[in-house]
């Protein structure tokens, strides 16, 4: 999405501009970094309508506030990791910090988990998917940093395994922008780009700089299964990494909407994983739900006493977790959330509830207060 500039925004004379400058067209006209040195200039090109990628220029907006404003909270620093995110992916094989840049994303998600993994599995469950290419590597990260430091992983070894979820799709993103909107079934063309992308990722990966083997591994075998059924090689061995992206990426995949089916409740999703996987792959969605539970934070559940509430915390027991009530048995919206146990037996979950059917507004930073 684009907006158009104003003269107050941030046009500096002998000052590098900070994001790529377009026409009404999409036609480039300034690229970032270039100097402005001609007031008349930028007066006849806002004038004649200039036009910033939104995620750039709030991003830019971000870096610009005071330091006392940017104590910002789990949601918060999720967006701008989403922003930071689309910006550099859209970019990727133009940007010549993309290792270094991936790396601090990776590093920034982790400290985020690390603070609050339930914050962040919320806020990859409940994500705004309008920008889907983007929304789901930063989606199946988020979970895979959850994943990796709920089981006591090495911190470099998680760190490689977010780099690969955030770069997993970099060799196709414009075919991913296409399909989100593509109701009928894929052309043999896009198939074929499909099935191609995990190889073709992983190399474009390695001519940008990226050495680390385990990162590009992960990469080029998220798609196979481990049993010779899956692509783009068919593979029997699979390593670490690319066993749990795999899974996450399906998990989330199954999660989220699409033009020809709604999305699937989060136990659903769990079990239909379980049942479509083998061996190793089998035993990481056994502890994926272990660890996220039959109802990870972010769904939305009825109770046995009528409630409707969203989950905001994981329990000790997988289909037990802890819930804020936000509608209750009577119908009755309320403004604050009322905590329920549902290892209590008149909490116990009786089923999910989809997001559309709840017509209410979610303040997650409420929820986790």
């Amino acid at each position: 999405m684009y907006i158009r500039l104003g003269l107050a925004d941030n046009i500096r004379l002998m000052q590098p501009l900070p994001w790529d400058v377009f026409d009404e067209t999409g036609t480039l006209l300034l690229s970032r970094n270039s100097v402005p040195t001609d007031s008349n200039q930028v007066r006849v090109l806002i004038d004649r309508g200039a036009y910033v990628e939104q995620e750039a220029f709030e991003s830019h907006r971000y870096q610009l506030r005071p330091a006392a404003e940017l104590a910002l909270n789990v949601f918060e620093q999720w967006e701008h990791l989403h922003l930071r995110l689309g910006n550099l992916l859209r970019r990727f094989d133009r940007e010549p910090d993309f290792v270094v840049r991936v790396r601090q994303l990776a590093e920034e998600l982790m400290e985020l988990v690390a603070k609050d993994p339930d914050a962040c599995l919320f806020c990859a469950i409940r994500m705004d998917l309008t920008t889907y290419p983007i929304a789901h590597c930063l989606q199946v990260a988020s979970c895979c940093g959850a994943y990796a430091q709920i089981g006591g992983w090495e911190h470099q070894n998680a760190v490689t395994l977010v780099c690969a979820a955030l770069t997993m799709n970099c060799a196709m993103l414009i075919l991913q922008y296409t399909l989100c909107k593509q109701a009928g079934p894929l052309s043999p063309a896009q198939q074929a780009e499909v099935r191609a992308h995990p190889q073709l990722g992983r190399d474009q990966l390695a001519a940008l700089g990226v050495s680390d083997e385990d990162w590009l591994r992960a990469v080029a075998e998220h798609h196979e299964t481990g049993d010779g059924k899956g692509y783009p090689h068919g593979l029997t061995e699979m390593s670490q990494q690319a066993q749990v992206l795999n899974v996450l990426d399906r998990y989330m995949a199954l999660l989220s909407p699409r033009q020809y089916r709604d999305a699937k409740p989060a136990n659903i999703a769990a079990r239909e994983l379980y049942l479509h996987s083998s061996g190793p792959l089998q035993a990481v969605v056994a502890r994926l739900t272990k660890s996220f539970g039959l109802y990870p934070p972010g769904c939305f559940v009825r109770l046995a006493n009528g409630d409707v509430a969203a989950v905001v915390h994981r329990g000790e027991h997988a289909g037990k977790p802890r819930v804020a009530t936000l509608v209750s048995g009577q119908g009755i919206k309320l403004l604050n959330p009322i905590r329920r146990d549902t290892a209590a037996p008149e909490y116990t979950i009786t089923q999910t509830v989809a997001e559309q059917t709840l017509a209410i507004q979610v303040d997650p930073a409420r929820l986790f207060r």
